[in-house]
């Protein structure tokens, strides 16, 4: 992530992403799953300030992390105020997984929308 975007990340996620990286992981290409974690929960944040689409994961890390109310106001801005009724509905089906390796994350039940 280039410095200025890097910028719009708040602490407590940057923090996430430096306390997890681990020297070497970007050489042997064996990161983390709490660092892939960290990096989506950034990574999403900006995309969403930025009013970027959003990838499932990150928008299970920024729902995780408590960024409901903001992704609903980023739904609106991207679609438009009638949005928000099928955002809600949205963020309503996302259920927690049921395999216990992923016990307490969250899968995202797609929406399919009519344009």
């Amino acid at each position: 992530m280039c410095k200025i975007h890097w910028s719009i990340v708040p602490a407590s996620i940057r923090s996430d992403v430096k306390r997890h990286y681990r020297e070497g992981q970007c050489i042997d290409k064996h990161p983390s799953r709490e660092w892939h974690d960290a990096a989506d929960l950034a990574i999403g944040f900006v995309a969403m300030r930025e009013g970027c689409p959003l990838r499932n994961s990150e928008l299970e890390a920024l729902l995780r992390r408590g960024y409901r109310t903001s992704l609903i106001r980023y739904a609106m801005r991207r679609f438009g105020d009638a949005a928000r009724e099928s955002a809600e509905a949205h963020l309503n089906q996302i259920v927690p997984r049921s395999d216990d390796r992923f016990r307490g994350k969250l899968k995202v039940v797609t929406m399919k929308t009519s344009r």
